[in-house]
C-alpha cells in the first residue's frame, strides 16, 4: 500500500513539473508597454488597445510637439518601451534622436508612412500613391541639373544632398486630422500590436474597426455642419488645420507664422493689418497656449470675430475618445465662428438696405439649423 502511495505521488510531481514552468511562463509575462509622442496618436492607440492596456501619453499640453526636452520621466518611458507610436520627425523632431539613443531595442512607427494616406504639402495635395512619381520626377531633374553643371559638381552635391534631407518637410505632418487618414493610421496601429501581442490580435482589430465606423459617422456629422460655409475667409495661426480644411470644404486665405512657438515678426503683423483692412475676412484662429498676443495685434481695430482652434486636442482629457471629441470642437468652432460672421454681414446689409424685416428672416431660417450646437449663438 505505501508503494502505491508513493508510486502516485511521484506520478503527481512528474505531471506538476510539467505543468509548473508553462504556469510560470504565463505568470511571468509582462503586457506589452506601448508609448504614444502626442494625444491624438496616443487617442487611437487607446482606442485600439481597449480594455487590454493603456500606452502612456509622452508629450502633454502645453509641451510643444515640434520644440521639446525630455524629462526624465519621459526618458524613462521611452527605455521601458516596447513599442513606440509618432508620427514622424516632421512633427516631433527630437524624437528622432531620442528613439535612436534611448529605446533601440523598440519597435517605432511613425504613422506619416502609412500606406494609402493622403498627404498634403504646404502648397498643394499629394496624394499617396503619386508621392512615388514625384520623388522620381524631383530625382531625375536633379541629375539633369547636376549634369548641366559638372563644374560646380562637388558644390551641387552637397547642396542637394541638404536639400533632398528637408524634403520631407514639405509634408505637413498634422494627418490626424482627416478621418480618413486616422482610419487607415487605426489599423496601421491594430496591425502594429498584433504581431507584438498575437493572442489578442482579434481585439485590436475588433477595437479599430468601431473607432473607425465612430470616425466615419462624425465625418458625415461634420459634412452636414460645414456644408454651408465653404467660401468662408479666414486666417489661422499657423498651417495645422489644413487635413481637416480640405476634408471637410473649407479652405484659409493664410497662415500668421509658419513657426507657432514664435511671434510673427513686425513686418508680418503690419501686413496682415493692412490686409484685414483691405480684404473682408470672417475670423482669425488662434490655438491653446500660442498665438493669443499676435491674433490679437492684428486684430485690433477691426471687427474680425477672434476664435481657437486646438489642433492636438490640448485641453481635452488624454483617451481613446480624445481624437472624436477634438473632430466635435474643430466643428464647434469654426461653425460657431463662421456663423456670428454671416450674422453680422446679414445686419450690416440691414443698415446699408433697411430690409430689417427681410433680414430677420434670414437669421430666424439660420438660427434654426444651428440650434442643435445648444451654444446660445442666437445671443451673440
Amino acid at each position: 500500500m505505501q508503494k502505491w502511495v508513493k508510486g502516485v505521488k511521484i506520478i503527481g510531481l512528474f505531471f506538476a513539473s510539467l505543468v509548473m514552468p508553462v504556469e510560470m511562463v504565463i505568470a511571468d509575462q509582462k503586457p506589452i508597454s506601448v508609448v504614444a509622442s502626442i494625444k491624438p496618436i496616443h487617442s487611437l492607440v487607446a482606442a485600439v488597445m481597449g480594455d487590454i492596456g493603456t500606452p502612456h501619453l509622452l508629450l502633454e499640453a502645453p509641451s510643444s510637439a515640434h520644440h521639446f526636452t525630455l524629462k526624465p520621466s519621459q526618458a524613462r518611458s521611452l527605455q521601458a518601451a516596447d513599442i513606440v507610436f509618432w508620427v514622424g520627425p516632421t512633427m516631433e523632431q527630437p524624437l528622432t534622436k531620442a528613439l535612436a539613443t534611448l529605446a533601440p531595442q523598440a519597435q517605432t512607427m511613425p504613422l506619416i508612412e502609412s500606406a494609402g494616406l493622403v498627404l498634403i504639402n504646404f502648397d498643394k495635395v499629394i496624394p499617396a500613391h503619386e508621392k512615388h512619381d514625384q520623388e522620381k520626377h524631383d530625382h531625375e531633374k536633379h541629375d539633369h541639373e547636376k549634369h548641366d553643371h559638372e563644374k560646380h559638381d562637388h558644390e551641387k552635391h552637397d547642396k542637394h544632398d541638404e536639400h533632398a534631407k528637408h524634403d520631407d518637410h514639405l509634408i505637413n505632418p498634422h494627418i490626424w486630422l482627416d478621418p480618413q487618414n486616422a482610419k487607415i493610421m487605426l489599423g496601421v496601429i491594430a496591425a502594429r500590436l498584433a504581431k507584438a501581442d498575437p493572442e489578442n490580435a482579434s481585439t485590436y482589430a475588433a477595437n479599430a474597426d468601431s473607432m473607425a465606423a465612430r470616425l466615419a459617422t462624425l465625418e458625415t456629422d461634420i459634412t452636414s455642419q460645414l456644408a454651408s460655409y465653404s467660401a468662408a475667409k479666414f486666417l489661422v495661426l499657423h498651417d495645422a488645420h489644413v487635413y481637416f480644411e480640405r476634408r471637410f470644404g473649407l479652405r484659409n486665405y493664410g497662415a500668421i507664422t509658419t513657426e507657432p512657438d514664435l511671434m510673427p515678426t513686425a513686418s508680418r503683423v503690419k501686413a496682415l493689418r493692412d490686409e484685414l483692412r483691405k480684404h473682408h475676412f470672417d475670423c482669425i484662429f488662434t490655438e491653446p497656449f500660442l498665438g493669443q498676443k499676435a491674433v490679437a495685434l492684428i486684430a485690433e481695430g477691426s471687427k474680425v470675430s477672434i476664435g481657437t482652434l486646438d489642433p492636438i486636442a490640448s485641453n481635452l482629457p488624454a483617451g481613446a475618445q480624445a481624437l472624436s471629441r477634438s473632430f466635435d470642437k474643430l466643428c464647434q468652432g469654426t461653425t460657431i465662428l463662421f456663423w456670428r460672421a454671416l450674422k453680422r454681414r446679414l445686419c450690416d446689409a440691414v443698415r446699408i438696405t433697411g430690409s430689417a424685416l427681410i433680414c430677420n428672416d434670414h437669421i430666424s431660417r439660420l438660427f434654426s439649423n444651428h440650434d442643435r450646437w445648444g451654444v446660445g449663438v442666437a445671443r451673440h
